[in-house]
């Protein structure tokens, strides 16, 4: 992907160099080609990619993803070149960047001099009536299967019999770790026990709810290796300073875990994640990316942050 970075200070007279920077980038008709200009990348959101059926696909939501999983903190603005509606109806998940804090949708006809402020108020669309948890497992469950689609080319797929049935594995493997990347250093043994996992279904018993707060994975996110992340600490400890309530969650036992905390004096609430799944929380911190968070999980994070 390809990136013009640029850095305009957005002063009276600037709009013309702003505008002359994008139309240099967009009209070149190069779907993977982004402009970054004062470190937000702007995206267009029907970027064409070599014919007229890129246009209708709304590739800039599959540019928006693939920047978000290299750096899930980069701000976004999708340039609306066509109505919202209209994406939506191509792309419903379209929402789940919306839903972010970091990504943004800007009307090309707006005015340009309103643009720095993007960023300093709500996303300025409401979000489709279908829960982000719901959008999240259908595009999760889309993955899954072109993965397993490759994979069950061999009958084994922990002994591939010969080279196509082991080429095919491989494909899997990689498209895997392109979607989850905190699979990116594990063995082929461990991308397969991921996906055997994943696919399992986990019951949803907090589906549609929608629950404030701060919510921290325990295991590599506050204790690394039995060891208590101070940074961690200090990142809950400044959201509990501006009145957030925080919460601890794990997937492992809740007595070992709570004994861990006592013994640092730790003393935010600890929960299940069990307990959660299907809801939609404000704040998540834990080790694993975005993605593969909510696909051990299925709970959706409107702001993730990744250790």
């Amino acid at each position: 992907m390809e990136t013009i970075d640029v850095n305009i200070k957005f002063a009276e007279g600037s709009e013309k160099e702003l505008v002359d920077t994008l139309i240099q980038c967009f009209n070149k008709n190069l779907g993977d080609e982004v402009v970054k200009l004062n470190g937000i990348i702007f995206v267009d959101l029907t970027a064409v990619r070599h014919s007229r059926e890129w246009l209708q696909d709304c590739h800039g939501v599959d540019v928006a993803n693939e920047l978000l999983r290299a750096n899930p903190m980069q701000k976004i603005v999708l340039l609306e070149t066509i109505p919202i509606e209209a994406a939506r109806n191509i792309r419903p998940e379209i929402d789940l960047l919306l839903s972010k804090s970091n990504v943004r949708i800007w009307d090309i006809a707006s005015e340009i001099k309103d643009l720095p402020k993007l960023f300093e108020v709500g996303n300025q669309f409401e979000i489709a009536s279908e829960s982000l948890p719901d959008l999240a497992n259908r595009e999760m469950q889309k993955v899954i299967g072109t993965v397993f689609h490759d994979l069950e080319k061999s009958k084994d797929i922990f002994n591939p019999a010969d080279e196509h049935e082991k080429r095919m594995v491989a494909s899997g493997i990689k498209k895997t770790k392109e979607y989850f990347p905190s699979m990116q250093d594990k063995t082929d043994k461990d991308v397969i026990d991921f996906l055997l996992l994943v696919k399992q279904e986990r019951e949803e018993v907090m589906k549609g709810q929608n629950i404030a707060g701060v919510y921290c994975d325990i295991d590599g996110t506050l204790f690394i290796k039995g060891n208590l992340n101070e940074r961690v600490l200090e990142l809950l400890q400044r959201y509990e300073g501006e009145g957030k309530n925080i919460t601890l969650w794990t997937d492992g036992d809740l007595r070992e875990t709570q004994e861990l905390l006592n013994r640092n004096n730790v003393t935010f609430p600890l929960k299940s994640k069990y307990d959660f799944a299907g809801a939609t929380t404000e704040v998540v911190i834990d080790n694993d990316d975005e993605n593969t968070f909510f696909s051990k999980t299925r709970i959706y994070p409107k702001i993730f942050i990744k250790i």
